[in-house]
């Protein structure tokens, strides 16, 4: 299931187009969507196919659609504090975007049939709390995992706010699953081809709402040996008084970090129209003055009487975000038909590396210093590359000293625009990890704010 948007370069891009398509609807979600890297829960040789709008099963392992768990999102209606069950948890991609929402008091289950899927959902886990930008923007509800069938709860099974399904209900366990939730809760489950939002009203009422059609592979049914054993669900442990003091206080010191993260724009846009959505991106265009004589045959930017023929900066295109990739390619097969007589896009020379190869080099020496942090971490995001691009290698060998200048701010203007996302990514770490060293407490205590990861 699934192909319902484009494919996307990152992560971003592929939030981008699920934005487009209007699958994610409220910034929240969106902001916890792109907080938590999808390629980072799959496998090193299966990296590829992570930002494609496709589910994906790997032995065990297996994550839904881009555009299902959007829905599921949004379906959910998560708040702070809230108690959630993952039913089929999977990798744990979506308990971790969860648990970004539902904050330190909240509760964050998941169960899964297979150990060595919870295995790996845990050893995910441990790798996004270490390298995880999102946990100084975030306080985070830590999902807890466990391996049993979600048919085998007790009847002293507690009730959540909020249940997800990740696979196909059989009919005769309809009402054992709706009486997970509370009153008032939501439960979300693939139940007869249909993605369902089943809201509770009181003991004995429910209101169904079709969210989307869905193919989903069903529940394992236990076995009649298994029969007599139940599936015990973790204990719900209050945080111990040292947990809340470091919550209040990164809470306390994260209010004063400026400026916060922000997600892009929100324009959700009809879901038939095939509105695409819109980033500003300068480019300077050098055209013909009406004035003045067109080019010689010769192929030269001088009329006979030795005037430029090209003129400064004058247009400012709307460039469709997701198609920029194509628009450069396009700019360097053919620069004359956006105006442009000749465009230095070498990435390096003779004399030596570019200054776009050595920063590249240094990024990716980073992050093997960093313990091979998760894609999409900043100091390999894709986004910086691009505007590193824009700024140091749209270059004109033909355009005067001062056009070129106004060219260069043209262009670091773009990149600005562009890699803004990334600044602010980093701006929560690198800041809230001053503001704990700058307190006058021992050092053991700054490590247990800082979440017991290594100050840089």
């Amino acid at each position: 299931m699934g192909g319902a948007v484009s494919t996307g370069e990152d992560n971003d891009d592929l939030i981008d187009n699920l934005l487009i398509a209007d699958y994610i609807k409220t910034p929240a979600v969106e902001k916890v969507f792109r907080a938590v890297d999808r390629a980072f829960y799959y496998t090193e040789d299966q990296k590829d196919t992570a930002y494609k709008d496709v589910a994906w099963k790997h032995g065990n392992l297996h994550l839904s659609a881009p555009c299902i768990y959007s829905e599921v999102m949004e379906s959910l209606k998560l708040e702070p504090n809230l108690s959630f069950l993952n039913l089929g948890c999977g990798t744990g991609y979506l308990s971790t975007m969860v648990g970004l929402i539902l904050g330190p008091y909240g509760l964050n289950h998941g169960v899964e049939i297979h150990s060595d899927v919870v295995d790996y959902a845990n050893k995910k886990l441990e790798e996004f709390k270490c390298h995880s930008v999102a946990l100084d923007e975030y306080e985070f509800c830590e999902p807890k995992f466990i391996v049993g069938n979600c048919l085998q709860f007790g009847s002293e099974c507690r009730m959540y706010d909020r249940v997800y399904c990740g696979a196909a209900c059989p009919p005769e366990h309809e009402n054992y699953m709706k009486n997970l939730i509370k009153v008032g809760g939501i439960l979300v489950m693939p139940f007869n081809e249909e993605l369902l939002q089943i809201t509770r009203i009181n003991q004995t009422t429910w209101d169904t709402k079709s969210v989307m059609p869905v193919s989903f592979a069903s529940l394992i049914l236990p076995k009649k040996e298994d029969c007599l054993h139940t599936t015990l669900l973790p204990d719900n442990k209050p945080l111990t008084l040292q947990e809340v003091c470091r919550s209040v206080i990164r809470s306390l010191l994260r209010k004063n970090i400026a400026p916060p993260r922000t997600t892009r724009p929100h324009r959700p846009p009809k879901r038939h129209a095939k509105k695409r959505c819109v980033r500003r991106l300068v480019i300077p265009i050098f055209e013909e003055s009406d004035n003045e004589a067109p080019p010689n045959d010769s192929g030269s930017d001088s009329d006979d009487n030795g005037h430029n023929t090209r003129r400064h900066i004058s247009a400012v295109i709307e460039h469709v975000f997701g198609q920029r990739n194509e628009f450069v390619r396009d700019l360097m097969d053919s620069p004359n038909r956006y105006g442009f007589s000749t465009l230095d896009f070498n990435e390096g020379s003779a004399e030596g590396p570019s200054e776009m190869q050595v920063e590249e080099e240094q990024s990716d020496k980073q992050s093997t210093s960093n313990g091979g942090a998760p894609s999409g971490t900043p100091s390999g995001d894709p986004r910086r590359t691009k505007a590193l691009f824009l700024s140091k290698r749209l270059t004109f060998v033909d355009s005067s000293d001062s056009e070129k200048e106004e060219v260069a701010a043209a262009a670091a203007a773009a990149a600005v625009a562009v890699a803004s996302d990334v600044d602010a990514c980093v701006v929560y770490k690198s800041c809230l990890e001053e503001k704990i060293l700058a307190l006058p407490l021992p050092l053991a205590l700054k490590h247990f704010l800082n979440n017991y990861r290594q100050f840089k």
